[in-house]
């Protein structure tokens, strides 16, 4: 089996929900929310509703927690 490389592109990582939804409202878009994004049972919500506040809050804020990522990407 030949192994499979996978590159992901998140054109959104940098955005945070807050200018989305200050968006959405300009552009007179409907918010949608499907309902697994609620469920920590999930590791992608687990990590949203739980580590990236308490990381955010040790951080100061979103913005400074955005910085940490990118220092730590370099």
């Amino acid at each position: 089996m030949l192994p499979i490389s996978l590159h992901f592109i998140r054109p959104m990582l940098c955005v945070t929900k807050k200018e989305i939804l200050r968006y959405m409202e300009q552009g007179h878009f409907e918010w949608r929310e499907d309902a697994s994004n609620m469920d920590s049972t999930y590791k992608r919500n687990a990590i949203r509703h739980d580590l990236v506040p308490v990381m955010t809050g040790l951080a100061g804020s979103e913005e400074a927690l955005y910085r940490c990522h990118l220092q730590s990407c370099q």
